[in-house]
C-alpha cells in the first residue's frame, strides 16, 4: 500500500463515518409532547402509522395499552423514530380532560429540529378543587404506575399488593418515593374471599394479615372462609381507607354486614363490568337456592339502590383492577 494510500485512509474513514451518521440523523424522527398552556412537557398515550395505514413503533423500551382498537405507546414527554415515513399519522390522547390530537403530516420535507404537539385541556378539575384516582391497579411497577398515571391526568394511583400477584415486596406504609408533586404514587393491600368477596385496603402503615390464604371454594380448591371485617377494622386502625373491590362484579356474601357496620368508606361500582347486568364473577351464588329472578341483588346496581333505600349514603370510588395491556388506569374514574 503507499504511503498515500496509507495518509487518505483515515480521512476517508471518517468521512464515511460522518455521512453514515448525517444518513441516520435524516431518517430518524424525534416529536415532543407538551400542554398547550403552559408549554411543558407532559406524558401521554400515542398511536402512529406511516401513510400506508401501518403501525409504527417509538424507539427504546415503553409500556403499552390498547384500547378503541388500537395498540398505544406510552411516551414521556418525547418520542422518537428510528426509520422516517413519508407521511406521518399520530393520534395522542391524555386522560379525560384533554382534548385528543390526531394529526396527518408530511414528511418529505426534512426539518433538523423535533416536531412539537400541543395537547390542549377543556376543562381541569384540579383547578375546580377536584382530584381524580385509581383505587386498584395490580401487576405495574412503582416507576410504570407513575408513567401511566401522568399519562392519563391521575392524581393518585393506588398499586395493590395481593395473595395472587405475589409482590409483597413492593409494600412500604408510605407514600412511594417516585411520587412528584401533584402525582402520588400509594401501594396498599387487596384481601380476597371467594365467597364474602373482595376488599380494598388503602393508605395502611403495615400488611394486614395473613396476606397469602385465600379463602372459600375457587377452581377446585377449598379453603376456610375469612371474614372480611377483620381486614377492613385493621386497616381503619391503621389510619387507612377502605373500598370494596369491583362490586359490579362480585358484591360479595359479607358486603351488607360490613357496610350496616360502618366499615366501608366507598363501594367500587365501576371497574370492568355493567353494573346493570348479572356479574362475571357469580358462581358464589349458584348455591343459594334461589333462582336468578328471585335473587335480583345479583345485578350490583340493584344492591346499591338496595343500600341508599336502607338508609346507608355509601360514596362510589372508581377502581379499574388493571391487570394487563388491555385496560387504561384510570379509566373508570368517577
Amino acid at each position: 500500500m503507499s504511503a498515500y494510500l496509507r495518509t487518505m485512509m483515515p480521512a476517508a474513514f471518517a468521512v464515511l463515518l460522518l455521512f453514515s451518521y448525517w444518513s441516520l440523523a435524516q431518517d430518524r424522527l424525534e416529536g415532543r409532547i407538551v400542554d398547550d398552556k403552559t408549554g411543558l412537557p407532559v406524558a401521554a398515550t400515542l398511536a402512529l402509522a406511516d401513510g400506508e395505514g401501518k403501525r409504527l413503533e417509538i424507539d427504546g423500551n415503553h409500556s403499552h395499552v390498547e384500547y378503541l382498537g388500537k395498540r398505544r405507546c406510552y411516551a414521556d414527554g418525547s418520542f422518537a423514530l428510528s426509520t422516517r415515513p413519508d407521511r406521518l399519522v399520530i393520534e395522542l390522547r391524555r386522560g379525560f380532560e384533554t382534548l385528543p390530537l390526531r394529526a396527518e403530516l408530511d414528511l418529505t420535507q426534512r426539518v433538523s429540529e423535533p416536531l412539537t404537539f400541543r395537547l390542549r385541556r377543556w376543562i381541569d378539575m384540579r383547578e375546580l378543587g377536584y382530584m381524580s384516582g385509581d383505587t386498584h391497579v395490580h401487576l405495574l411497577s412503582q416507576s410504570d404506575s407513575h408513567l401511566q398515571m401522568r399519562a392519563e391526568d391521575l392524581n393518585i394511583v393506588n398499586l395493590l399488593v395481593s395473595d395472587f400477584t405475589r409482590d409483597r415486596e413492593k409494600f412500604s406504609g408510605k407514600l412511594d418515593p417516585v411520587s412528584t408533586a401533584g402525582n402520588a404514587v400509594y401501594v396498599g393491600q387487596e384481601a380476597r374471599d371467594w365467597q364474602q368477596g373482595h376488599v380494598l385496603l388503602l393508605g395502611i402503615k403495615q400488611i394486614v394479615e395473613p396476606f397469602e390464604p385465600y379463602g372459600g371454594t375457587f377452581q377446585g380448591r377449598t379453603e376456610p372462609n375469612l371474614l372480611m371485617a377483620r381486614f377492613l377494622r385493621e386497616a381503619r386502625a391503621q389510619g387507612g381507607a377502605t373500598t370494596w373491590a369491583h362490586f359490579c362484579n362480585l358484591p360479595g356474601a359479607e358486603s351488607p354486614i360490613d357496610i350496616a357496620l360502618g366499615l366501608v368508606d366507598a363501594v367500587d361500582l365501576v371497574t370492568y363490568d355493567d353494573p346493570t347486568q348479572l356479574p362475571s364473577h357469580w358462581g358464589p351464588w349458584k348455591n343459594s337456592g334461589m333462582s336468578q329472578a328471585e335473587f335480583t341483588v345479583m345485578r350490583s346496581l340493584d344492591l346499591y339502590y338496595q343500600y341508599l333505600n336502607a338508609g346507608f349514603r355509601v360514596p362510589l370510588g372508581g377502581g379499574t383492577d388493571k391487570m394487563g395491556n388491555d385496560l387504561r388506569v384510570g379509566s373508570t374514574r368517577l
